[in-house]
């Protein structure tokens, strides 16, 4: 049988850890390895850790990884590859949580199809709905590639099993300090370096959008500087690779429109100009690509140039889906 390392970092999260990790000591799958970075968070989140370990006594299965500073989020994760000993790799957030029979499921998806990543559901879990989505099936490792890049499908290292020899083998990491958009410097070169993808779908990871100390959970001019280091480092592997013109062009545009979304979630002078200057960068990429959009997103292409009509729409888009999402959940 064959080893699955979950890296797991930690900061911050002692309200939720307890779920995670229980989690995943839980697990109806033996050979797993857990490996938890204390990024120096601050609460008792790693006590709690510590608590469980005993308590499940899985004492030879785990490793704590203590940074001497927070280092961020990018940073925790690859303290967490570099230490993993297992044939794949999992990630985990410390405020979210598997089902119970995540990893057998995903281990025996991925020796019937001899995957090098395996993509699975998701469930995110929001205040007042939840809502359920399953990876697409991808023909090889160039499609996931390619709609990682363009920001179609979940950008998320976490909610995939990946062999650890794509990590090592290429020296594949995240810049430490651009913590926001960190999975998207990675999850597509992993994907363009795989041979056999395969999804399974089923929905086993919880994602946790309820936390007010996630790090996504806000947005500001410092994580939007990250957002784009973290962005420019991924386009700048591929650039001189003419295959995959179109996926970065298409992946840039979606991108800024991401950022507009982040500009209009409150109405303020400040996130006015920032809406301005993204929509100068929009309409400096070639609008042949706009076609390739999605139609509702190609809207805040088109209104960019009025922050009201673009903070109106998107807004009202926003509370449609909420809306709906409410009245599905609750049938």
């Amino acid at each position: 049988m064959q080893k699955v390392s979950i890296c797991i970092p930690i900061y911050n999260t002692e309200k939720y850890i307890e779920k995670c990790v229980i989690s995943l000591f839980e697990q109806t799958y033996p050979y797993i390895e857990y490996i938890f970075i204390d990024d120096k968070s601050p609460d008792n989140s790693i006590n709690i850790v510590k608590k469980l370990i005993n308590t499940y006594h899985k004492e030879d299965k785990c490793i704590i990884i203590s940074h001497d500073r927070n280092k961020g989020l990018a940073a925790a994760r690859n303290s967490g590859v570099a230490a993993s000993t297992g044939e794949f790799i999992m990630h985990v957030d410390s405020d979210d949580y598997l089902e119970n029979n995540a990893v057998e499921l995903v281990i025996k998806k991925q020796q019937e199809d001899d995957a090098d990543i395996v993509s699975f559901g998701f469930i995110t879990e929001y205040p007042q709905y939840k809502v359920e989505s399953h990876p697409p099936l991808f023909k090889n490792g160039t499609d996931m590639c390619k709609q990682l890049i363009k920001r179609e499908v979940n950008m998320n290292l976490c909610g995939r099993l990946y062999k650890t020899s794509l990590y090592k083998a290429h020296n594949i990491s995240a810049k430490e300090g651009a913590d926001m958009g960190e999975d998207y410097q990675v999850a597509p070169i992993l994907a363009y370096y795989a041979k056999n993808v395969s999804s399974l779908q089923i929905a086993l990871y919880h994602y946790n959008c309820l936390n007010p100390n996630s790090f996504c959970y806000s947005f500001s001019a410092k994580k939007q500087a990250q957002s784009e280091e973290s962005t420019k480092i991924l386009m700048d592997f591929f650039k001189n690779k003419p295959d995959f013109k179109e996926a970065v062009s298409i992946g840039w545009l979606n991108i800024h429109i991401a950022w507009a979304k982040k500009f209009t979630k409150t109405f303020s002078k400040e996130n006015k100009e920032r809406y301005r200057r993204n929509t100068q960068r929009i309409h400096q990429i070639d609008k042949t690509f706009w076609k390739k959009i999605s139609f509702k997103n190609r809207v805040i292409l088109i209104t960019s140039s009025s922050y009201f009509i673009g903070y109106t729409y998107i807004n009202t888009m926003r509370w449609l889906k909420k809306i709906y999402h409410m009245i599905g959940n609750a049938n």
